[in-house]
């Protein structure tokens, strides 16, 4: 029976090395590997298990960190888009993003957060018709990256970026 253990850091990748020498510590030396990493922007804006990670204290006369919010709707059919970005909530980034899609079969193909989305289109490699794929990231490089990963992983031929979008 092997033991689940976590970490925390500043960074992603040192969070994984920690975690990784905690758990081999913890199961006796055995090797280990990270199943889910969490990031988050902000001083304690998310929990993990409940508890939250102790973070330096921030002086009072720092303002307090906002999120801004984006969408992109995507309709198959119609061939139409709608992008929606620096939103104060979720709700109104997505409803915005369908509105400018043009509603009917508009799904929202991703939302981000303080960070940058995008949405790849290609032809279907069998069968014919499109296919879409989604993706965000922190950056705009990497956010058209997955886009295009997930436009080819679920069929996709000759996949291209249609549109991106950063919220900051």
């Amino acid at each position: 029976h092997r033991r689940s253990c976590g970490a925390w850091s500043r960074y992603k990748n040192s969070a994984r090395v920690l975690a990784r020498a905690r758990c081999s510590r913890t199961n006796g030396g055995r090797s280990c590997y990270v199943v889910t990493s969490l990031c988050s922007w902000g001083y304690g804006s998310r929990t993990y298990g409940g508890k939250r990670p102790s973070v330096p204290s921030v002086p009072s006369t720092t303002p307090r960190y906002s999120r801004r919010y984006g969408a992109i709707a995507y309709n198959p059919i119609t061939r139409r888009w709608g992008v929606s970005r620096n939103y104060s909530s979720a709700y109104a980034a997505s409803r915005e993003a369908r509105r400018r899609c043009g509603y009917g079969s508009c799904r929202i193909a991703v939302r981000f957060s303080n960070a940058c989305g995008a949405l790849a289109v290609g032809n279907r490699r069998y069968g014919g018709g499109l296919v879409y794929g989604s993706g965000w990231s922190a950056n705009r490089y990497t956010a058209r990256k997955y886009a295009r990963n997930q436009c080819y992983r679920y069929g996709g031929a000759k996949c291209r970026i249609v549109v991106d979008a950063c919220s900051r």
